[in-house]
């Protein structure tokens, strides 16, 4: 059974590789092409076991896939290394898991045979991975008399700093995906954002894209460090289809953030300091985009225009107004049509 996820890195993992299309879709464009020769794609399955220690969760994620290779019954097993440097004995651990599958396997089928697992890693860090990829040269072996004994595999390891913007592959989720995966830990994420409009544009207008959509920018609220509230309000506020769709529940996300925080405090008035700041930069946030679409469609606004927006506190009216001002002619428009609204 899958524990329940805290960790920001670990959920987002869990939610786009838990998708079938998703997982097909990475194996498709990332699997060496010699073995996706061998794999069948329209046999992998999900399966929801998770082996990871519970004490390493906050630096690792799995997903293991039950496949066919060759028409016989294997597995790959993914895992998703989101601490942001490499770690020595991620063979080990995945010697560990592995044996952890086949003893399931066992238990589950029988037989007198090991199924095939595939292993993968996923490293996002800022430093480039160094920590090898076989578990072999874990084991100090004094002598080339003694390799027989080493217990020796090699893992696939997928190092997002090895690979330019350019080589990341696949369908619009996963390139969105790995890119933001790529750049989490990195003092570019917000240009690169930008540079990815696109994508979130082409993303939301796919099947369920505005539900992905939400799931990516959730994670760049919890997990970028580096990116500042008011860097991926300007991010949102821009993305042609979307954007505005997504902007309450994130507004409601950083609200709840803040009554936790004031929970946390374990005061009266650390609950009310907690709930009030939530709530505020919510509206700043709803404020800030709707000001950023008028400039873009009168240019610069009258000072009494921005005060009055900067006054209005809901939510609800905030986005009324955004939906309404592209039928506005003129700043005296929008202006007539906030007197109607507040009144």
């Amino acid at each position: 059974m899958k524990p329940t996820i805290t960790n920001p890195h670990d959920r987002f993992f869990a939610r786009i590789f838990s998708d079938r299309q998703n997982a097909v879709d990475f194996l498709n464009h990332y699997l060496p092409p010699k073995v996706l020769e061998l794999l069948e794609l329209g046999s992998v399955e999900i399966a929801k076991d998770s082996f990871v220690d519970e004490d390493l969760r906050e630096s690792l994620s799995d997903m293991l896939y039950r496949v066919r290779i060759a028409g016989n019954p294997a597995y790959i097993y993914l895992l998703f290394e989101h601490k942001s440097f490499p770690d020595p004995l991620i063979a080990f651990q995945l010697f560990k898991y592995m044996v952890g599958i086949w003893d399931l396997h066992l238990k589950q089928h029988g037989g007198k045979m090991l199924p095939l697992i595939i292993p993968l890693v996923i490293y996002h860090g800022v430093r480039k991975w160094k920590g090898g990829e076989s578990l072999g040269h874990l084991v100090l072996c004094p002598s080339e008399a003694l390799k027989a004994y080493v217990p020796d595999f090699r893992f696939l390891l997928y190092d997002l700093s090895s690979y330019t913007d350019e080589e990341i592959r696949g369908e619009v989720l996963l390139r969105v995906t790995m890119l933001v995966l790529k750049h989490v830990f990195r003092g570019d994420l917000f240009a690169k954002l930008e540079s990815m409009l696109g994508l979130f544009e082409e993303l939301a207008k796919k099947k369920s894209g505005i539900e992905y959509l939400e799931v990516v920018i959730r994670y760049l609220v919890e997990g970028a460090e580096k990116l500042s509230r008011e860097d991926l309000l300007k991010v949102i506020s821009r993305i042609p289809e979307g954007g505005d769709k997504i902007m309450p529940t994130i507004a409601q996300q950083w609200k709840e953030e803040g009554r936790r925080e004031g929970l946390q405090k374990g005061r009266r008035e650390g609950r009310r300091e907690g709930r009030q700041e939530g709530r505020r930069e919510g509206l700043i946030m709803v404020q800030q985009m709707l000001l950023e679409d008028l400039e873009e469609q009168f240019g610069t606004l009258p000072p009494s225009l921005v005060d009055k927006i900067r006054r209005i506190e809901s939510h609800e009216t905030l986005l009324t107004l955004r939906r309404q001002q592209k039928s506005c002619g003129a700043t005296a428009d929008f202006e007539l049509l906030l007197e109607k609204t507040l009144h």
